[in-house]
């Protein structure tokens, strides 16, 4: 419990109050829980604070005596009043909220039989909320609704979520009709017990997900409780007589280890994948291109090692080619094998994308690894534009996709086009501080000449306004904002 109050877990915290009403309203010694369990429990609410009310202290402060020196008084009031997680960011529950929101937009467009299972991550992009834009974790994958039932519900549709609805109103409608409390006092107990334990599962995934335990919770308790109430029936079964038992279990003996030696494989190229992923994060390209064509290799079907892959080589191919300046047969050998990166990164790429069509990671990547690309052959510039139109279709609400877009449209030279993306990359994100950065410079490129002459006022106090923006709106200690302003203002 304790550790419920201190990780602010609401789920937790609300299914444990649902589950304890529960058991005390079926308990035959309320006198003893009270004493004995709630007591105890709600002391330590009041002294460590709970996730849904405030702290004791500060509960507290609302009666201190006026005398109380202002120093201590703000001293109290700065103490965080929430988890770490949420102090420093947008409130979970806001987000919450949100998500729910783009959940059940989702299911209004899939209401049968949902997006697919385990699609939620990417069904989610394409109806996302536009004020999810707005709150700290707006570039996150959200691979879960943050409520089990709406994420049935938008992943298998009416469909599903009636079919796990009926499970479990079955499982209560039988144990309730068969159970009284005033049944067999130790065997009451214990199914009343576990029926406490079963509603606080329901409670707690209403605010959270199932993790893998808690899912195996939700199909034991009822088969606990099944046998408890005698309502399940034993059966013998005889084996035949098998004259050469080795021989019969032989098949079954292949069949585990090949089944363990795949495992083993899965896990060893798990593990060249991780060291692959962390590689490329700390800038190593040319030691995780190894590890991640290790995990490759061992398991070639998996689409995250390969989308990882393409772009660890496209890195690769264009620090290759920027080191072929030089007519020598040395040159001659490091160009050549930046084209042939270059080919399977592409290549890679290409069969990622193609074998999964609506999976706007992948996209994403797809656009760096191409923009990466277009440095050394301007050909990959048209490449990168369709993928990012695709992955605007894929997710129309999102600022990064639309800001992206903008970029690709300046580098290809379609400065209007370009204006119109990151203007709606704003619309979706007010606060997008990249966006009006960009769509500052685009306006004094197109506002001067070769040589920063101004040749269309007009535009250049556009670029100035939007610049300014960033300092009044955004970020008022922007160092590049206001470094511009001091070039532009002199010209």
């Amino acid at each position: 419990y304790i550790a419920i109050l201190y990780t602010g877990s609401r789920s937790g915290f609300l299914g444990l109050l649902a589950g304890g009403f529960v058991f005390f309203l079926f308990s035959k010694q309320k006198i003893l829980l009270l004493k004995f369990v709630f007591l105890p429990l709600l002391i330590l609410s009041l002294l460590i604070g709970t996730p849904i009310d405030s702290q004791l202290k500060q509960l507290t402060e609302r009666f201190l005596p006026s005398s109380t020196p202002n120093s201590q008084l703000s001293t109290l009031n700065s103490e965080p009043t929430g988890p770490a997680l949420e102090t420093g960011g947008t409130e979970s529950g806001k987000i919450r909220l949100i998500v729910w929101k783009g959940a059940i937009t989702a299911f209004l467009h899939n209401p049968i039989f949902g997006t697919g299972v385990e699609t939620f991550a990417f069904a989610y992009y394409k109806y996302r909320p536009v004020e999810h834009n707005l709150t700290s974790e707006w570039d996150y994958l959200y691979n879960k609704a943050h409520n089990e039932y709406l994420n049935y519900l938008t992943t298998t549709g009416i469909f599903g979520l009636g079919s796990y609805l009926f499970m479990i109103g079955t499982f209560l409608f039988v144990t309730l009709r068969n159970h009284s409390p005033r049944g067999e006092a130790g065997k009451s107990q214990i199914i009343f017990a576990l029926l406490a334990g079963y509603v606080s599962i329901l409670v707690s995934n209403f605010l959270g997900f199932s993790v893998v335990i808690i899912n195996i919770y939700l199909f034991l308790i009822p088969s606990f409780v099944f046998v408890l109430e005698g309502m399940t029936r034993e059966k013998n079964y005889s084996l035949p007589t098998i004259r050469y038992p080795l021989l019969a279990i032989l098949p079954i003996i292949l069949a585990t280890l090949y089944l363990l030696f795949t495992l083993y494989r899965f896990w060893e190229a798990d593990k060249s994948y991780a060291r692959g992923y962390n590689l490329n994060r700390a800038g190593q390209y040319q030691y995780g291109y190894f590890d991640l064509g290790d995990a490759v290799e061992k398991r070639p079907s998996e689409p995250v090692f390969l989308d990882e892959l393409s772009y660890n080589a496209g890195v690769l191919a264009v620090a290759l080619a920027s080191q072929t300046d030089e007519d020598t047969s040395e040159s001659a050998k490091i160009a050549s094998y930046a084209a042939r990166l270059t080919d399977e990164t592409i290549k890679v790429s290409n069969k990622v994308v193609s074998d999964h069509p609506n999976n706007i990671t992948f996209f994403k990547t797809r656009i760096r690894l191409l923009n990466l690309l277009s440095q050394d052959d301007p050909k990959y510039l048209s490449l990168a534009l369709d993928a990012a139109k695709k992955a605007s279709v894929l997710a129309p609400t999102d600022a990064k996709i639309s800001y992206s877009l903008g970029i690709l449209y300046g580098q290809n030279g379609e400065k209007q086009k370009a204006l119109e993306a990151l203007k709606k990359a704003i619309e979706l994100k007010p606060d997008y501080r990249d966006a009006y950065f960009a769509i500052s410079l685009f306006y004094h490129d197109m506002a001067t000449d070769k040589n920063s002459r101004v040749i269309d006022a007009a535009l250049q106090q556009k670029a100035i306004e939007t610049m300014q923006y960033i300092l009044d709106h955004i970020a008022s200690n922007d160092a590049q904002a206001q470094k511009a302003l001091d070039t532009w203002v002199k010209l």
